[in-house]
């Protein structure tokens, strides 16, 4: 079973662990690390463990670094450990200084007292960041639960206001084209009885005539409802009754294909005021009577 080094606690960027096996699977925050594994993070990317051992690991960007169970024996006495570096092959240079440092401790002599001192200075080599071939190393930070308030010496403020929205320009809409002013078209009407009738005839002279464009179309009155030969009657809106008098002599007095007429005058209005005028005629039919025996 794999030995558990600890939880990701914080990721930034691009951080992948490497199995053995090559197989490389995403860090995110929660994951857990485990020996054998390596962490790599990429050119932005950065990541901190908190180890089971209470401390905490952290690796910087465009590093990689082989986790191992060693690490979880250090808590803070001695060095912290470093990431394994593969050894650079030796140059010609390098062999014969070793040769050289070799023949010296056969000699009995001490290469630290005597040897020619490093250009990176004493304590140089593994635990630093130079040597051959270069390297990595890790920071481990115990858990504190510390905080700072960031004090900078002058006040600060957000920016003033709000995102800035620039009005749209205004849509100019089409003005409704005026309707022309009209005036009512009263046509004239007519109806007809015959001589004999016994009952009245209706009708209504607002049915045939023509509001124009300003509605509504009403009734205003009639000239004159005096009939010569019956009896006209209004019977509001336009309608009517007229019922003739066939007693009148006159009207007794018609021969088939005569006739007599009444008519009637009215006024119309539209809905802008405007007045037409039109007759009713009534046309009184004649027939021939038959011969009383």
């Amino acid at each position: 079973m794999a030995t558990l080094i600890g939880v990701v606690s914080q990721v930034v960027g691009e951080v992948f662990a490497v199995a053995s096996d090559g197989s490389r699977r995403p860090i995110s925050e929660g994951d857990r690390v485990y020996a054998g594994e390596q962490l790599v993070t990429g050119a932005s990317g950065a990541v901190a463990v908190a180890m089971t051992n209470g401390q905490q690991l952290t690796l910087g960007r465009d590093s990689s670094m082989t986790l191992d169970a060693q690490m979880l024996a250090y808590r803070g006495e001695s060095q912290p450990p470093v990431a394994e570096t593969p050894p650079a092959t030796p140059s010609d240079a390098d062999l014969t200084d070793v040769e050289r440092l070799q023949a010296a401790i056969e000699a009995g002599v001490d290469p630290t007292l005597e040897g020619e001192a490093t250009a990176a200075g004493p304590g140089a080599g593994a635990g630093g960041a130079g040597g051959v071939g270069g390297g990595h190393s890790f920071v481990l930070l115990d858990e504190v639960g510390g905080a700072l308030d960031p004090v900078i010496g002058f006040p600060t403020e957000g920016l003033p206001g709000g995102p800035e929205f620039p009005d749209p320009d205004p849509v100019l809409g089409l003005d409704d084209p005026a309707v022309p002013n009209g005036f009512p078209e009263a046509i004239d009407d007519s109806n007809s009885i015959f001589e004999d009738a016994e009952g009245p005839i209706t009708g209504n002279v607002l049915a045939n005539d023509d509001p124009g464009p300003d509605l509504p179309l009403s009734f205003v009155s009639w000239g004159s409802t005096d009939a010569t030969y019956g009896v006209f009657t209004d019977t509001g809106g336009g309608t009517y009754t007229y019922a003739l008098n066939s007693d009148d002599p006159r009207v007794q007095g018609l021969d088939d294909g005569e006739s007599l007429t009444e008519t009637f005058t009215y006024i119309i209005v539209d809905g802008n005021g405007d007045q037409g005028t039109a007759t009713l005629t009534i046309t009184i039919e004649g027939i021939n009577d038959m011969p009383v025996i």
